[in-house]
């Protein structure tokens, strides 16, 4: 009979223990991207709603010294059943020496109708290659 109620109260506890815990979705998400001798990372947040104010931190790395000639990233949303561009900003033409890092934050609102997922297209050339780097996301 003890061994029962023990028992009954053991569960109890554990079952209003594990109820209690709560999960939290990270502060950020995280992208990394290597060509052209670089590494690219994004860090943005995992969810938005429209009107949000949302921050996306870009972080380039030089692999090796070299020169990034340019440097565009593209984010989209979807607006109304259409894609429209929300935020996008150009680099160009500046040196990093190896493992150095640029780092930039983009600002931007979503628009009041957005209804779906961002799209990010980024190109990169640098002075390692003849050919731009593409990736989306």
């Amino acid at each position: 009979m003890q061994t029962t109620k023990k028992l009954c109260l053991l569960s109890t506890l554990l079952l209003l223990f594990g109820s209690l815990y709560t999960a939290d979705a990270s502060a950020n998400s995280n992208v990394s991207f290597h060509g052209v001798g670089v590494t690219i990372n994004l860090a943005f947040p995992p969810e938005a709603h429209p009107t949000d104010n949302l921050s996306h931190n870009l972080t380039i790395t030089a692999n090796s010294a070299l020169t990034i000639q340019n440097f565009t990233i593209a984010i989209y949303a979807p607006v109304n059943s259409s894609w429209q561009l929300v935020k996008s900003q150009t680099l160009t033409s500046f040196d990093l020496q190896q493992n150095q890092n640029f780092t930039s934050s983009l600002a931007l609102n979503l628009p009041p109708e957005t209804n779906g997922t961002l799209s990010c297209v980024i190109y990169i050339l640098t002075d390692r290659s003849a050919d731009y780097f593409s990736a989306s996301f």
